[in-house]
């Protein structure tokens, strides 16, 4: 009698399909678009990309890597803000490498279509120093852990850092005359939907 009622349910989840509660309340806790900003490669600073740019989110075209850099003032105060000149490089489980330079929003992203990497992947981060030549690049630091098989750096990388989380991807060493962009989306800063609600009671 179990084996009817265990292939009916099979059949459900295979022709339904199965909800993600994690990815649907990571959704969920993302913003519209910000006032005045079309969907492009500088829109959505900070967020987890492929919670749209992926199979689960539909949104084209589906991305296998996808973050934003940030500077993070000493002033606690203030809020981190997006960097462009630094070039992300990453090297798969196969030794494939792959460099993306953050536009001017600090955006950097591949599509899977372009690359499909075998996870997990190692990170490096590097900024440009010679403003005559981008190509010139000098090590600003090393993830010290590998990206395991989500592609979307803020997944993990939210603002602030907590138990959950080791804050934004930050540049280390930043100019201190270095200022926010000023025609780029505001940058999401979470909240971490991770992170348990705490209701008065």
């Amino acid at each position: 009698m179990k084996r009817p009622i265990f292939a009916l349910a099979l059949f459900t989840a295979v022709t339904l399909g199965c909800d993600d509660p994690m990815r649907d309340r990571l959704l969920d806790a993302l913003p519209d678009e910000a006032p005045g900003f079309e969907p492009s490669a500088f829109h959505r600073p900070g967020q987890p990309c492929l919670a749209c740019h992926s199979e689960y989110g539909a949104a084209d075209p589906e991305f296998s890597i996808g973050g934003t850099v940030f500077a993070v003032p000493k002033d606690a105060t203030e809020a981190p803000f997006m960097l462009t000149s630094y070039t992300v490089r990453l090297i798969d489980a196969e030794g494939e490498t792959r460099t993306l330079r953050a536009n001017r929003c600090g955006n950097f992203f591949s599509t899977k279509q372009d690359w499909d990497p075998a996870f997990p992947l190692r990170a490096e981060l590097y900024r440009e120093s010679d403003p005559k030549d981008p190509s010139v690049l000098v090590q600003d630091s090393i993830m010290a852990s590998r990206i395991g098989r989500d592609g979307s750096c803020a997944s993990c990388h939210i603002h602030p850092k907590s138990p959950f989380s080791p804050g934004v991807v930050e540049a280390v060493k930043v100019a201190s005359d270095v200022a926010p962009p000023s025609d780029c989306p505001p940058p999401w800063l979470g909240p971490d939907p991770r992170l348990p609600e705490i209701t008065a009671q």
